[in-house]
């Protein structure tokens, strides 16, 4: 009887323990080193001063030596939920924000323009202005110190090496002429066909039917180009069931291992409902995954791609959370991802691009290889390189996760932001600029997955200058060309101004430059 009663109350102090939120101030890259060997400590958020995380209240002893504090219980009511709002338009009176805010919810924590909040899920619509994360309090990974000041893992992979002609080649089809085409349709100012008919986009909201089109829209126009494969990637969530879109161009030598391009394809207006157009807040970064998947789909890459479009953003990163989520639960080896989200606004710093990298080194390499690209590919861009961990976009679900992850950002914030005036035909969007930016985006996304091909090893002293009479002259016999794609090419007369490969029998082949 004795140990029955010692038994329940052994039961019972296990299932009264309290768990609360805790937030630790990194102050060195060292304490992550220390939170990771804290077993008891569940961490669920990065910020970029801090985590958060959870612990059980008999085990706050363990936190002894750390800079932390205690937010609140773990405790939620019903439709509540704990999300991380950040307020993006800089150079506002913060305490006029934090005023609105608490009309909403439960104000936490505040780091910088980062709010931690306790909310009730059919509030999060009145805050349209703020980018939102939803918190799942399922178990983050955080980095290691040395993947922040430690040597670089796998190298190779961000080494860019000499320009590829591949390359340039890809990026000088792309124009702001196409570009454009694609954003008027996505954002409803032009009809489309999809789904079998003729059909406006006029909202991407998560909640509108229509957004089910600009899925499809996003689905069919990848299914056109002969991916590997081309699906849906459903998930559910609190407030109901969505689903991502996934384009697959499998690598020639690591096909399970792959890098991820994409944008959000959902958005959000006063009247999300009704019209929201979303041009730049982000048909201008879905579109950039499309069109890399258009112009990259015939070249073949030692490493597989993916082309994205994630859900439900605008309500939380609902979508890449359960795909990154996913990916990390069944061991997928994702080398990095390329998040584009609002790319095609331009005031005042022009031709300047962010690209946000979070601290660790392999983060940081990719932001390092497009700057590199941007110099060696003449893109005309201005790199800003910075380290910040932007909790507001689907890079950050994926770099919680422990995967490399970076956020092409325009330097200019929208002013339409979140409004029916985010269109193409406002006087900040620039095509010229837009094409830029998905230049380098592609770009360094080709670098990145290396270009694999039978012409990639030419080497740079064997070049023959021709026109295309002395071709139809001289080169007689078993004389096969290629051009940089590696395709063989059948019509040797009718060949345009450009760089191919030619190769005789069994010798080494050459570059080919034909003059007109």
């Amino acid at each position: 009887m004795r140990r029955f009663i010692i038994l329940l109350t052994l039961i019972f102090a296990f299932t009264s323990s309290k768990e609360y939120l805790v937030v630790i101030k990194i102050s060195l890259p060292t304490v992550y080193d220390e939170l990771n060997g804290i077993s008891q400590f569940i961490p669920v958020a990065l910020l970029d001063n801090s985590v958060i995380g959870r612990i059980r209240e008999e085990n706050l002893s363990r936190l002894t030596g750390l800079d932390y504090q205690t937010i609140c219980l773990n405790e939620l009511k019903e439709n509540e939920a704990f999300y991380l709002l950040y307020y993006p338009k800089e150079n506002e009176d913060l305490t006029l924000v934090k005023k609105k805010l608490e009309n909403y919810c439960e104000i936490l924590y505040t780091e910088g323009q980062t709010f931690l909040v306790r909310i009730n899920l059919y509030k999060l619509d009145y805050l349209r202005e703020f980018e939102k994360c939803y918190i799942s309090l399922k178990p983050i990974i955080l980095p290691k110190s040395k993947e922040i000041i430690g040597e670089r893992k796998n190298p190779e992979i961000f080494n860019i090496a000499q320009p590829n002609l591949l390359i340039q080649q890809i990026i000088d089809r792309i124009t702001p002429t196409e570009l454009a085409e694609f954003v008027r349709q996505l954002s409803g100012e032009k009809k489309c066909f999809v789904l079998g008919d003729s059909d406006s986009i006029y909202t991407r909201y998560a909640h509108s039917p229509k957004n089910s089109k600009a899925i499809y829209y996003f689905y069919e126009n990848l299914l056109s180009l002969n991916l590997d494969s081309v699906l849906f990637d459903p998930f559910t969530y609190q407030q109901g069931n969505d689903s991502n879109v996934i384009g697959v161009k499998k690598g020639r030598i690591y096909p399970n291992r792959y890098f991820i391009v994409g944008g959000h394809i959902d958005d959000m207006s006063e009247t999300p409902q009704v019209y929201a157009p979303g041009a730049d807040d982000n048909a201008s970064g879905v579109l950039a995954a499309l069109i890399a998947a258009k112009y990259l789909k015939d070249i073949p890459f030692k490493y597989t791609i993916k082309f994205m479009a994630w859900n439900a953003e605008e309500l939380g990163l609902y979508g890449s959370i359960a795909h990154s989520q996913r990916a990390r639960a069944q061991g997928d080896s994702i080398l990095g991802v390329l998040n584009c989200d609002m790319i095609a606004c331009e005031i005042s710093n022009l031709d300047s691009v962010r690209i946000y990298t979070g601290p660790r080194i392999t983060s940081r390499a990719i932001g390092d290889t497009a700057f590199l690209v941007n110099q060696r590919y003449n893109i005309g861009l201005r790199i800003r390189i910075a380290p910040q961990l932007t909790q507001y976009s689907d890079h950050y679900s994926y770099y919680q996760q422990g995967f490399n992850a970076v956020h092409f950002f325009e330097d200019d914030f929208c002013p339409d932001y979140h409004t029916v005036r985010d269109r193409i035909t406002r006087y900040w969007f620039d095509t010229l600029y837009y094409c830029k930016v998905v230049k380098l985006v592609i770009a360094t996304l080709a670098t990145l997955a290396i270009p694999d091909t039978q012409v990639s090893c030419i080497k740079e002293d064997k070049v023959l200058k021709i026109d295309n009479e002395r071709l139809t002259k001289n080169l007689k016999g078993d004389i096969y060309i290629y051009n940089i794609f590696g395709q063989k090419i059948r019509d040797k007369e009718r060949l345009k101004k450009g760089v191919y490969y030619l190769k005789k029998e069994d010798i080494d082949f050459k570059k080919l430059i034909i003059l007109k």
